[in-house]
C-alpha cells in the first residue's frame, strides 16, 4: 500500500515535469488530484523558492571549484586599467551593460591612477568690438586721449575704470580711435 504524497511533494513533482506552467494551471492540476488546499499563490512561492535553490546550488558549485568570485564590475575596472583609452559605449556593448555605468567605472579607475579629467568645454568667446562707432563717441575718445597725453595712457585709465567694474565700452572705443589716429 503506497502512502499518499504531500502537497509539497506533488507540487514539486509537477513543477519538475512542467517548469514553465503558470501557477494558476499548476494549482488547478493539483486540486484535480485531490490537493484542495493548493492555491496559485502557494505554487508561485514554491516556484520562486525552487529557482532560488537552483541559483544557490550553482553559486556553491562555483565556490567549490576554487575559482575566485569576480564580479562583472571588477572585470570592467580591470579592462579600463589595461586599456585606459577605451571608449565606455564600446565597453558597455561588449559587456552588455548601460554606458553610464562604464563612464563611472572609467572615472574611478582614472581617479585611482591619478589621471586628470580632460579639459571641459571652452568658456564663452570674447566679445567683438562694436562694428560701428558713433562720431560723438570718437570725439569724446579724442578729447580723453588729449587729456591723458596719448593713447597708451588713456587705455591705462580705461583699464583702471574697467577693473573697477564700469565703462567696458570705453576701452573698445579708445582702441578703435588708436587705429584711426596711427
Amino acid at each position: 500500500m503506497s502512502a499518499k504524497m504531500t502537497r509539497l511533494e506533488a507540487a514539486k513533482k509537477l513543477l519538475a515535469k512542467k517548469p514553465n506552467v503558470s501557477p494558476t494551471k499548476a494549482a488547478e492540476a493539483l486540486q484535480k488530484r485531490g490537493y484542495k488546499d493548493a492555491t496559485p499563490g502557494y505554487v508561485s512561492s514554491l516556484k520562486t523558492q525552487i529557482k532560488a535553490d537552483k541559483a544557490n546550488k550553482a553559486s556553491k558549485a562555483r565556490d567549490k571549484a576554487g575559482k575566485p568570485q569576480v564580479t562583472k564590475t571588477e572585470t570592467i575596472r580591470e579592462y579600463f586599467r589595461q586599456n585606459p583609452d577605451a571608449k565606455p559605449p564600446i565597453v558597455a556593448e561588449e559587456f552588455g551593460i548601460h554606458p553610464t555605468h562604464c563612464y563611472k567605472l572609467r572615472r574611478e579607475v582614472r581617479d585611482a591612477a591619478g589621471i586628470a579629467p580632460r579639459a571641459g568645454r571652452p568658456g564663452p568667446r570674447a566679445k567683438k568690438a562694436p562694428d560701428k562707432v558713433s562720431l560723438s563717441a570718437i570725439k569724446s575718445a579724442k578729447s580723453l586721449i588729449d587729456a591723458f597725453g596719448g593713447v597708451d595712457e588713456a587705455i591705462k585709465a580705461v583699464d583702471a575704470i574697467s577693473d573697477m567694474g564700469g565703462a567696458s565700452r570705453a576701452k573698445a572705443t579708445l582702441e578703435a580711435i588708436a587705429i584711426f589716429t596711427s
